[in-house]
């Protein structure tokens, strides 16, 4: 492999790492130790780790080394209005562009969000209501929207495991919120633009704030 492909690679593999809370915030990264799992040089991990840094998910500091990032918790409340307001956009168009399938394959998940056993593992709801969000995405059949949108849903994660016990914060208020998720399906289905804008961006400001008024966990370096 090419060293762009190397650096991708790389750059996946840490990424899913961050999304999924195998490292913790504030935890320290080192690059020997990616190397050594992929077994690839020094330099396409590198590549990934700073790309990463621009992304604002790692703190590079020379010669010192790597560590994941804290958000503060204002930071993370700031980032659910701008993808509810972004999800809430999604669904606005999907309103008007919906096709029979697109609307068949929304009920399903939502659906099966409402069939969760209370005894679901948390990750199964968040995973769930990412591709509710997903799907209203793609029903709006435009490359803006998935442009502006494109790397929302992984943030979102990698907040939820900058908290402490977030997954499972977040599944409770997911079961709070029972029928939410068909009452976006019911919006979007009736063509009401303005409904389903108005319903799905309230989803996503219930379910933030269940993180946001929680306390941030700190991993040991």
């Amino acid at each position: 492999m090419r060293r762009g492909r190397l650096a991708e690679y790389a750059y996946e593999y840490t990424k899913r790492m961050l999304f999924d809370g195998t490292i913790a915030p504030g935890a320290k990264l080192r690059v020997e130790d990616v190397v050594a799992t992929l077994h690839t040089s020094r330099q396409p991990v590198m590549d990934a780790f700073k790309r990463l840094a621009a992304e604002g998910y790692l703190e590079i500091t020379p010669q010192v080394g790597c560590r994941v990032v804290v958000p503060e918790v204002a930071e993370i409340a700031d980032f659910f209005l701008i993808l509810g307001a972004v999800q809430g956009l999604a669904a606005e168009v999907a309103a008007e562009r919906r096709t029979s399938d697109d609307l068949a394959k929304l009920d399903a998940v939502a659906k099966e969000i409402d069939e969760l056993p209370d005894s679901s593992d948390a990750s199964v709801y968040r995973r769930l209501d990412q591709a509710f969000q997903q799907h209203i995405r793609a029903m709006a059949h435009s490359d803006a929207v998935a442009h502006v949108a494109a790397g929302l849903l992984d943030r979102r994660d990698f907040y939820i495991n900058c908290i402490h016990n977030g997954e499972e914060g977040y599944a409770v208020r997911m079961r709070a919120a029972e029928g939410a998720h068909h009452a976006i399906v019911a919006a979007i289905a009736a063509g009401d633009a303005d409904a389903a804008r108005a319903k799905t961006e309230a989803l996503v400001l219930t379910l933030g704030h269940a993180l946001t008024t929680t306390t941030l966990s700190l991993a040991s370096a």
